[in-house]
């Protein structure tokens, strides 16, 4: 009998961590339980409805606009039907899942509304003369610009991924297109002194500020290039296009350029 008793006692050791671990999930479950049928919580699976949705996004307070939590609620039943992977909530960034901002538009006055106009403005799409040249519809700018100040330059590539690409072209890195025919724009960037305010007792301070000071558009193989820079200014270049984002601005800072 002596033998026996290591294994009596994993035995009921493991039977306690079993009933421990059943007590916690059967807590857990209970509560997930509670949350769908107090409209809390959803399961997003194939009998998801948009009202459920929308009402547990309202309720949970995460979204404080009826119409706003409908538009979302849409976007999501839509997705799951047509059998969209949802593994878990980062799969909502996921190119798969993304919805058009003219279809944001739509919501006027909206929080998702300011949402597209920021973004928008931080890409310098709703500047003016941005706006200007994308609605040209037959757009057609040299790729290379001189703007004949100094003996710098900045070339730029524009890519996108190639979802085509083979198994050993992504390994190798050569999972890249071109992307032609997209308007880049090259900012200047510079501080000035804002005098005091000596009416309201404010001090001086200094502000960063920007220009729009040319563009180029890619040629067939991606590449504009901007000539003639001075090599003690800070630029910056950004791709632009309807329908596109092409993440932040690069660029150099003052004098960076000399030390290549």
């Amino acid at each position: 009998m002596n033998n026996y008793k290591p294994i009596v006692l994993v035995t009921l050791v493991i039977a306690a961590f079993f009933l421990l671990l059943d007590k916690n999930h059967s807590e857990y479950f209970d509560k997930v339980e509670a949350d769908y049928k107090n409209g809390l919580a959803v399961n997003l699976s194939g009998n998801v409805r948009k009202d459920s949705v929308a009402g547990m996004l309202l309720e949970r307070g995460y979204i404080d606009n009826a119409a706003e939590a409908n538009f979302i609620a849409d976007a999501l039943v839509a997705g799951v039907y047509e059998g969209k992977e949802l593994d878990n909530l980062y799969s909502l960034r996921k190119n798969v899942w993304k919805v058009s901002a003219s279809a944001v538009d739509s919501l006027e006055n909206s929080s998702l509304q300011q949402r597209c106009l920021s973004s928008r403005s931080a890409l310098w799409q709703g500047d003016n003369e941005v706006d200007s040249l994308l609605r040209v519809s037959d757009l057609n700018l040299p790729s290379q610009t001189d703007l004949e100040s100094g003996e710098f330059a900045i070339d730029v590539r524009v890519t996108r991924k190639d979802s085509s690409a083979g198994y050993f072209s992504r390994l190798l890195k050569r999972d890249k297109k071109a992307v032609g025919g997209t308007l880049v724009c090259l900012r200047s960037h510079y501080i000035t002194t804002v005098a005091a305010d000596t009416v309201h007792d404010l001090p001086s301070y200094r502000r960063v500020e920007d220009d729009i000071i040319a563009f180029a558009m890619t040629d067939e193989n991606g590449e504009a290039s901007f000539k003639g820079l001075n090599g003690d200014l800070s630029y910056s270049v950004l791709p632009v296009a309807c329908g596109y984002e092409f993440g932040s601005p690069k660029g150099t800072i003052a004098g960076s350029m000399r030390e290549k």
